[in-house]
């Protein structure tokens, strides 16, 4: 019989990096031990088989917060290097991913175990008995307290353990359905995107031509308005010189009708 490990202690409780550290390596020895049980790891007996490895489970997810708990006090205690650390760290959690490893590899074996128990049970209660529902249903059906969830809701670490193989093969299968689909969406309003996008280059490129031929139109009347300007000079100009001319004449009239009128004066 292995040993339990003890709880972690509070944190007002002087506990040591060195006190978690055994703790975290009696929790392995529990571990390599209850992997070690094949006999009911491989049992027909399929309830029992998932009752264990979901306490292993729960040790394993025990293991998770005494590492954390040792990085924290030995980072508070200062009494190693972060290098020492790391290593230390980095040991742990590999030694925790090969459990992982194992309790998949568990789960996988438990799932073929009852997709074969119905077909065995069938073939030894003869010919005329009621066939039993196939394991399939019950292998990829999600459990009660699952039921009402939908598949694309992603569950937390705590209930994602609780599941079997097939709850889980299912519920991932309904995440990367819904994956696709998103993806799916996202292409189209990327596209739509892109097309509204040509769309409006197109406008902007049709707004530039215009206001480049509205520019040229302008240079055009600022033209002419500079070459009316002149004419209107020019013009003025005419009217002072005949008004200048139609002065002198006026001039050369007044003169000789003096002179007449001097000399019909001296008659």
């Amino acid at each position: 019989r292995t040993r339990r490990p003890t709880p972690l202690a509070p944190r007002d409780v002087m506990a040591t990096s060195n006190d978690v550290g055994d703790r975290i390596r009696t929790l392995f020895a529990e571990l390599d031990d209850g992997f070690k049980r094949q006999d009911v790891l491989r049992s027909t007996d399929t309830a029992a088989s998932t009752a264990h490895l979901k306490k292993l489970t729960n040790k394993m997810a025990e293991g998770k917060k005494m590492i954390k708990e040792f990085e924290r006090l030995a980072l508070s205690e200062g009494a190693t290097t972060p290098e020492a650390l790391a290593k230390k760290k980095k040991e742990y959690v590999t030694a925790l991913n090969g459990y992982v490893q194992l309790k998949k590899e568990a789960q996988v074996l438990i799932g073929e175990k009852k997709v074969e128990g119905p077909s065995t049970s069938t073939s030894a209660a003869g010919v005329g008995a009621p066939a039993p529902k196939t394991a399939s249903a019950s292998a990829f059906t999600l459990p009660t307290a699952f039921a009402q969830r939908k598949n694309k809701e992603i569950l937390d670490d705590e209930q994602l353990q609780q599941m079997e193989a097939g709850d889980l093969i299912q519920h991932g299968r309904g995440i990367m359905d819904e994956t696709d689909k998103s993806v799916a969406r996202s292409q189209a309003v990327v596209e739509e995107t892109i097309q509204i996008g040509t769309q409006t280059a197109e406008a902007l490129r049709g707004q530039t031509q215009q206001l480049e031929r509205i520019v040229d139109d302008l240079d055009e009347i600022h033209f002419s308005l500079k070459k009316s300007f002149g004419v209107l000079k020019d013009i003025t100009r005419g009217l002072a010189t005949d008004k200048c001319i139609l002065f002198l004449l006026f001039l050369v009239c007044a003169g000789v009708l003096t002179v007449i009128v001097l000399k019909v004066a001296k008659k």
